[in-house]
């Protein structure tokens, strides 16, 4: 070991905890005699020593960085001499300067003084400041800058974070620096499909963004006057009055623009060219295509550009905590969408429509994600004890033949209601369960989808089919009701059984509660994208029904993430 190195250890021992300043002659007496004979170390390597002190109490927290360095004998990775540590400096500060065009928190990377460092030469404070810099970094771009399971109770997701030692043995033997850290960024393309989108939406809110809000309270094919002028500024404004009207590249619109439009004249008409934009408006943001400018549409019409900005760096964010394998075959629900898909090689193959967990808070479907392993046709639903306690006690001990669907069970036996005085019990005490058997008008319907789970979520066919039919379709206790099951059903079997159809119906047919396993299970990702880019490429937005993304941009931005530094 040289004696540059092992003063280079001396202050990651200072730094794993010691909190030491060690003069020269002190690291002298701590060698052994064949260091000590050696040149001593220059003033230089030494300067600002006391300033490093903080870093040290930083990099306690860090062993894996200690590790790192000493299983490499203290070598460098980034303050040597030569053009590979050329490449790697590089490197890092380009992916630092460009990084607030991924959402992340630009300024709390320190470049200036990074790079500030690195023009003074070979230095300890600089080689750790890099490391931490770049942990920071490869952590943010390739997991996230949040950890989501902190932002609700009920998002139960783990970032996929690597070590750090994986990401700085990563990072110092790559052939090519720029490449790895690119390759850190999430590669599913739906990530770079809302950065485009970004882009967009960072040069319209630059250019003052789409105009005035339209104050109406309903407009319609047929209307006219100022109010019909302003939603066609509005729509022009965002690119659905263009001649091929397309959500994924934006109509640019100045100020002055922007006040010409407005003093459109009263006679400005609502004809069927404004009413095809307002029905392709409503298709990208999730609302009933009757071309119609009703409450919800004109909320939605009126959401301001930098809003737009932000929602979708959070799915960007978002897309950062899902940077894995999703499963070359998976199923993914999105919440606030009221969609389940199947997803195969990244393409679409079948989807519809949901229902999802109401607003209250006790009823929210939650973020997770697992393996789907079976379904069961014709199933029987024992009630979740919270349903039992909370909604069908207080009305048991109103009329104890309340709810007569549901049998009373206990010990594996069904028992007689009218034997029992309700009255006596508390949500605590109730000491029964609540199932309802294999029936047309179960709650579960005909056949759910299992992916078990400590929430006991699930997927499920429901007799409520109206409901699917509404533009919002939150209303269920947690669970996700699928209005067409059986086909879901046929095309989760299909790789399995000849005949799908067949198969399921002859179960079904006869009437018992039936286990099948999937052969091959699948993987199950139910989300919260309020932003997201379809298959078609339009970016699509969707109304926040859980009320997320007002807190979570409130964290990103108290750590550090702004739309000022996004490249536009």
């Amino acid at each position: 070991m040289s004696v540059e190195r092992t003063g280079f250890w001396v202050e990651l021992v200072a730094g794993a905890g010691l909190g030491l300043i060690i003069s020269g002659d002190a690291v002298a007496q701590s060698l052994p005699a064949t260091v000590v004979t050696s040149p001593p170390l220059s003033a230089q390597f030494w300067q600002g020593v006391a300033a490093r002190e903080a870093m040290a109490a930083r990099f306690a927290n860090n062993p894996e960085v200690f590790a790192f360095y000493a299983a490499r004998d203290f070598a460098p990775i980034w303050t040597g001499e030569g053009p590979e540590f050329e490449l790697r400096r590089a490197a890092l500060l380009a992916a630092l300067e460009a990084s607030g065009d991924h959402g992340l928190p630009r300024a709390t990377y320190d470049i200036a003084g990074l790079r500030a460092g690195f023009a003074t030469g070979a230095d300890i404070a600089t080689e750790l400041r890099a490391a931490l810099t770049y942990l920071e970094y490869a952590q943010d771009i390739s997991a996230g800058v949040l950890e989501p399971a902190t932002l609700a109770e009920d998002i139960y997701k783990t970032t996929p974070r690597q070590s750090s030692e994986a990401l700085l043995s990563g990072f110092a033997s790559a052939d090519n620096p720029m490449i790895y850290l690119s390759n850190l960024t999430p590669q599913h393309p739906q990530y770079a499909r809302l950065q485009r989108a970004m882009f967009d939406l960072a040069r319209v809110v630059e250019a003052g963004g789409w105009g005035a809000p339209v104050v109406a309270e309903r407009l319609e094919l047929g209307d006219q006057g100022p109010t019909v002028a302003a939603l066609i500024t509005r729509l022009q404004a965002m690119g659905y009055l263009a001649e091929e009207p397309s959500s994924a590249s934006v109509t640019l619109l100045t100020a002055n623009d922007a006040q010409t439009a407005t003093e459109a004249p009263a006679s400005a008409r609502f004809d069927d060219r404004l009413f095809g934009a307002v029905i392709r408006f409503q298709a990208d943001n999730g609302l009933t295509q009757d071309g119609i400018v009703g409450a919800n549409t004109l909320v939605a019409i009126n959401v301001d550009a930098e809003t737009r900005l932000k929602d979708v760096i959070l799915a960007m964010e978002r897309q950062r905590w899902m940077n894995f394998d999703r499963g070359e075959r998976h199923v993914l629900v999105n919440i606030p969408d009221f969609h389940a898909t199947v997803v195969d090689q990244d393409v679409v193959t079948f989807s519809t429509r949901s229902v999802v967990g109401h607003p209250d808070p006790r009823r929210h479907t939650p973020e997770f994600s697992d393996v789907m392993e079976y379904l069961v046709i014709n199933p029987s639903w024992t009630v979740p004890r919270s349903i039992t306690t909370r909604e069908y006690l207080p009305q048991l001990q109103e009329d104890p033949t309340a709810q007569s669907q549901l049998e009373l069970w206990s010990g594996g036996q069904v028992v007689d209601r009218a034997q029992v005085d309700f009255t006596q019990y508390t949500a605590s005490t109730f000491p029964y369960t609540l199932r309802q058997a294999p029936s047309t008008s179960n709650a579960l319907g005909l056949v759910k989808f299992m992916f078990p789970n400590p929430w006991n979520i699930y997927l499920h066919d429901t007799p409520a089919k109206s409901l699917f039919a509404r533009e919002t379709r939150a209303y269920s206790h947690g669970c996700v009701r699928l209005q067409d099951p059986f086909d879901f059903a046929y095309h989760l079997l299909a790789p399995q059984e000849d005949d799908p159809e067949a198969y399921f119906a002859r179960i079904l047919a006869t009437g018992r509660e039936t286990t099948v396993r999937l052969e091959t299970p699948i993987p199950v990702h139910l989300v919260y994208w309020t932003s997201f880019v379809d298959p078609d490429g339009r970016l699509q937005h969707r109304a926040d029904i859980y009320g997320r993304n007002a807190d979570l941009w409130q964290e990103l931005e108290a750590a550090g993430v702004s739309v000022a530094a996004i490249s536009s």
